[in-house]
């Protein structure tokens, strides 16, 4: 199989292919929400585990305090 058949061969979707698989599968496309730093800030900073990490770490460097 020379270069020129495998070109041939694998040349892509008709145009028509095209339209159809855009109809049927709809656009090829990822909607990412752009978040702040805030909101990034709430929803991975302040959850339980890192709550929780930084109350043992104030209780272990500062036993004593009530």
């Amino acid at each position: 199989m020379s270069l020129k058949e495998i070109k041939q061969d694998f040349s892509g979707l008709d145009e028509e292919a095209v339209v159809d698989n855009l109809v049927f599968f709809g656009n090829n496309a990822t909607d990412i929400p752009k978040v702040t730093v805030g909101q990034l800030f709430v929803q991975e900073i302040l959850t339980p585990f890192y709550i929780f990490q930084v109350t043992s770490c104030e209780e272990k460097n500062f036993p004593n305090k009530k």
